[in-house]
C-alpha cells in the first residue's frame, strides 16, 4: 500500500444520482490544464500535497496523481486493520465466467466462436473463448497441447469434435492452480467500512480537498475502502471498464 493515489475524474459537470438522498448532485471537474501540470493543495490536516496531471481531455479522461495523500501512519493503520487473514480472492463482476461447460454447451459455444465459419477455431478465436468463458487473458501452447486433442505447435486449430472432447473445466482448474497470473485479475482483497474505522474519516476529508467535492458529499457517497494485495511475479488487474450501465 503506497502513499500516492491516482484519482480518475469524469467529464466536467458529470451528474451523480445516489440512493442515499443525494440526488442530482453536480460538480465541476478539476482542470487538468495539460499533462505534467502540477498544483499544490492544502489538506484539512495542514499538509500540502501535489496534484499532477497524468492524462488530459486529449486522451478522453483526465487522470491525476496525488503524491503522499496517505501518511505513513495511515498506511500502517490500514495494514493493521486489513490483515492477510481477511483477504479473499478478487473476482471479476461476471457470474458466467468459469461455469461448467457441458458437451451440449461446448457445441453451441463452438458455433458462436467460429466467426469465419471455417469449422475450426484459430488462435485468435481460442483466445476469445478463454476471455469470455474464464477471464483467461494469457496462455501458452505448451499448456494447451497436452489438454486439447490433436493440438500441436504446428496444428494450432481446434475442430468441433476436438473442442467438444476437451475437458475445459479441468483445463480451467489446472490454469487456476498453476498459472493464476494468466487470468484477468490476480490479487486478494477486503473492504473496510468507514463507520467501523474512525481514522478513515480524515482520509475522506483529504479526498474532498483534492477533488474539490464537499466533505458531506464524499462522506455520504464514498464507496467503502477496497484494500488489495497484488502478489509478486504477476499480480495485476487487466484493463477493464470500472463502471456498469446501472451506475
Amino acid at each position: 500500500l503506497g502513499t500516492s493515489i491516482c484519482i480518475l475524474m469524469w467529464h466536467a459537470f458529470a451528474c451523480f444520482f445516489f440512493a442515499n438522498n443525494v440526488v442530482g448532485a453536480q460538480f465541476v471537474v478539476r482542470d487538468p490544464v495539460k499533462i505534467d501540470h502540477a498544483v499544490s493543495v492544502r489538506l484539512k490536516d495542514g499538509r500540502d500535497v501535489e496534484i499532477v496531471t497524468r492524462s488530459d481531455f486529449s486522451t478522453g479522461l483526465p487522470v491525476f496523481e496525488v503524491q503522499d495523500l496517505l501518511t505513513e501512519e495511515e498506511c500502517a493503520a490500514i495494514r493493521s486493520a486489513a490483515p492477510s487473514s481477511m483477504m479473499e480472492e478478487s473476482l471479476t463482476d461476471n457470474d458466467d465466467k468459469g461455469q461448467p461447460i457441458s458437451p451440449r454447451k461446448a457445441a453451441k459455444m463452438f458455433k458462436d466462436l467460429d466467426e469465419n465459419r471455417d469449422k475450426a477455431l484459430d488462435a485468435e478465436e481460442i483466445a476469445q473463448f478463454f476471455r469470455e468463458a474464464f477471464d483467461l487473458v494469457d496462455f501458452t501452447w505448451d499448456f494447451l497441447t497436452p489438454r486439447v486433442p490433436n493440438l500441436t505447435k504446428t496444428n494450432t486449430k481446434v475442430r468441433k469434435q476436438e473442442f467438444i472432447a476437451t475437458n475445459w473445466n479441468q483445463l480451467f482448474a489446472d490454469a487456476k492452480k498453476l498459472h493464476p497470473e494468466w487470468f484477468a485479475r490476480h490479487s486478494r482483497q477486503t473492504w473496510m467500512m468507514y463507520s467501523e474505522h474512525s481514522f478513515l474519516q480524515s482520509v475522506l476529508d483529504n479526498v474532498a480537498a483534492v477533488t474539490g467535492l464537499s466533505e458531506t458529499l464524499v462522506r455520504e457517497t464514498a464507496e467503502s475502502m477496497q484494500v488489495l494485495v497484488y502478489p509478486p511475479n504477476g499480480g495485476h488487474y487487466s484493463c477493464h471498464h470500472d463502471t456498469a450501465p446501472d451506475y
